[in-house]
C-alpha cells in the first residue's frame, strides 16, 4: 500500500512499509512521518 493517512493531530504519516520510531510508530507499526 502507498499514500497518506492523516492522523488526527492534524499531522500526516506516509505508509512506505518501513518500522520507524516516529510518533507514528504508535499509531502504525508500517509508517514513515512524511513533512
Amino acid at each position: 500500500f502507498s499514500g497518506f493517512y492523516p492522523i488526527d493531530n492534524g499531522k500526516t504519516y506516509h505508509f512506505s512499509g518501513q518500522i520507524c520510531d516516529t510518533p507514528a510508530h504508535q499509531f502504525h507499526s508500517k509508517v514513515i512521518f512524511h513533512r
